[in-house]
């Protein structure tokens, strides 16, 4: 579902939520995406008016243009390469980036998996797009990729994170 409303703020200090509303998430057809059995919606990028959103159960990725009736604009599929579309159940698309103009890559979508591993064990992510591709992420200390963002000099930034009942939480 998607949520809209405003913060409300004492000083700087956040103090809650006003005029919220939600409404869920519409695919091609119209009809609400869990409908599908599309569910698990895991990553958000924005490019201007378009909003990316990567579903991590079904991989895949879903374009809405909020500049056609906000959130209750139709979902678009973009279009996937094939190894994004076999991603692992539940260890699929996790994070995306859209690299604004000016930026190398500008106009490319990049997915990064949650934990798609190659044969050495090294994070699926894909480009989409302008200048689509495949490429790996190092993968260190068992950690998954949890989120990214592109900072405005091009340098790319992962959160990562584990879990382990005996190790506990690292980020």
């Amino acid at each position: 579902s998607w949520f809209t409303g405003r913060i409300v703020y004492r000083g700087t200090e956040m103090t809650g939520l006003a005029d919220v509303e939600a409404s869920p998430m519409l695919g091609p057809d119209g009809k609400p995406i869990t409908a599908r059995g599309w569910f698990d919606t895991e990553a958000i990028a924005l490019d201007g008016s378009l909003v990316y959103v990567g579903l991590e159960r079904v991989n895949r990725i879903l374009r809405y243009d909020f500049a056609k009736g906000f959130t209750r604009a139709l979902g678009e599929e973009v279009p996937l390469p094939s190894a994004a579309r076999k991603l692992p159940f539940n260890r699929g698309i996790e994070a995306l980036v859209a690299v604004p103009r000016g930026q190398p890559l500008a106009g490319t979508l990049i997915a990064f998996s949650e934990r798609a591993l190659d044969p050495q064990g090294n994070i699926l992510g894909f480009l989409i797009g302008r200048t689509p591709g495949q490429f790996v992420v190092r993968r260190s200390e068992d950690f998954d990729i949890s989120d990214a963002t592109l900072l405005p000099s091009g340098d790319l930034l992962l959160l990562e994170r584990k879990f382990s009942w005996l190790g506990g939480v690292g980020i």
